[in-house]
């Protein structure tokens, strides 16, 4: 699972909407550096789809990378409950493990292009398919420092192509 996903739990039959919530849907990670031993919520929203009988919880923020997840639908007489009114009879509970990004390799940067129009084509081998995005900068500091240029985050791709150069500058 990836950092910036959704926790979903698709029900066999209708369930009641209004017994989805916060605290019957939850979502728990190891414990952090708080006090106490128990794992620590994870804070987000939960909905349910009477379309699809699933229920998503979307977590408030990013997940953390290679972390083990646990996910609890509550069962019980303060849990869900079908459309009928009956609550499930235990609760249901899961885990799962949130991928680490592996960097891109294999860096390579070409200049191409006429000499009144040349470019440098940037390529890449993408090893990750769930990053936000890569972000391509440019200057001409080498520290980066001044003179910086930032160009949108592309995500699951392996090249781009920089035109906005100009002429007899490094």
């Amino acid at each position: 699972m990836t950092i910036g996903s959704k926790v979903e739990a698709t029900f066999s039959k209708a369930m009641d909407a209004t017994t989805i919530n916060d605290s019957t849907f939850t979502l728990t990670k190891p414990d952090g550096p708080d006090a106490d031993t128990n794992p620590d919520p994870v804070s987000g929203a939960s909905a349910y789809d009477p379309t699809s009988n699933k229920a998503t919880l979307t977590p408030n923020a990013n997940l953390d990378y290679s972390t083990t997840y646990t996910a609890t639908v509550k069962g019980g007489a303060n849990g869900v409950k079908d459309s009928a009114g009956n609550p499930l009879s235990a609760d249901e509970v899961w885990t799962f493990t949130t991928r680490a990004l592996s960097a891109p390799s294999n860096l390579s940067a070409t200049r191409s292009g006429s000499l009144s129009n040349q470019r440098i084509d940037l390529t890449w081998t993408d090893n990750s398919s769930s990053e936000a995005g890569f972000v391509i900068e440019r200057s001409t500091a080498s520290g980066f420092t001044t003179n910086l240029v930032t160009y949108k985050r592309l995500a699951n791709t392996g090249s781009y192509s920089d035109r906005r150069l100009q002429k007899k500058t490094t």
